[in-house]
């Protein structure tokens, strides 16, 4: 091989190199640019996750907070009064015809349900 040769094929490793630095420089600035955003986007995760326990802390806390009216007849609980008062009509009023010979309704029908607060039996006509 001749000098001229040599010197070709040197400038053209040369180049070689140049380009190989180049196309390095490039893959290392295109993955720190993914690592930044790997790093951003589990910072964000993090921030999610934290918010999401702070909500479930919150609906904790609320709910130990809320008063449940229980149904003294069953195991229904509801949160607002006038809710358990339609259950207990719903479900526990019993509509009766008075059978007693002594006592005279005619037709009328009365209902007997349970005392909310202290479970005594009422009729509808006391």
């Amino acid at each position: 091989a001749s000098k001229d040769d040599l010197k070709d094929d040197t400038k053209k490793l040369e180049l070689e190199i140049v380009n190989l630095k180049r196309f390095l420089v490039d893959k290392t600035e295109a993955l720190q640019a993914k690592t930044h955003d790997i790093e951003k986007v589990e910072r964000e995760k993090q921030n999610l996750i934290s918010k999401l326990e702070q909500i479930k802390l919150d609906l904790n806390e609320k709910s130990s907070e809320q008063k449940f009216y229980p149904c003294n007849i069953c195991d229904y609980e509801v949160e607002r009064e006038k809710t358990l008062r339609e259950h207990v009509k719903l479900y526990h009023y019993q509509e009766k015809e008075s059978q007693c010979p002594e006592i005279s309704f005619g037709n009328e029908i009365f209902l007997e349900y349970p005392c909310f607060y202290c479970g005594k039996t009422i009729k509808s006509n006391e």
